[in-house]
């Protein structure tokens, strides 16, 4: 179950419903959807791909933004590409970023970038 405190973005349907008050902007088929949780020190994304060869999957993450692409295995009886780009509101350390493709669904792990913190002088 999904902590009711968390931030969560819901896209299905080409429509954006939002739980909170932050920008995420998509890229997506209209059948495609996406789920964010922006927590304390993380943004955990959970993006549904059925049928997606987890090898042609392509994740590229940047400061404030993650892109994913794919389509499904060559061996279904329909082919389908997925392009997902996902905004996010505070900066990621792009070295952190983690990703994950089981039973259907692209788990993305994505740790913010340390705030900026006082240094001691000795």
């Amino acid at each position: 179950m999904i902590d009711p405190k968390i931030k969560m973005y819901i896209v299905s349907g080409g429509k954006r419903i939002s739980i909170g008050h932050e920008h995420v902007e998509h890229d997506v088929e209209l059948d495609d959807r996406y789920h964010l949780s922006d927590r304390d020190d993380r943004y955990d994304i959970y993006i549904e791909m059925p049928g997606a060869e987890k090898d042609a999957l392509k994740i590229y993450a940047r400061e404030n933004l993650i892109r994913v692409s794919g389509e499904t295995r060559k061996d279904l009886p329909y082919r389908r590409r997925y392009n997902f780009k996902i905004d996010l509101n505070e900066p990621i350390d792009p070295d952190r970023v983690k990703a994950k493709y089981e039973d259907g669904v692209l788990v993305i792990t994505a740790f913010k970038r340390e705030a900026m913190r006082r240094i001691p002088v000795d």
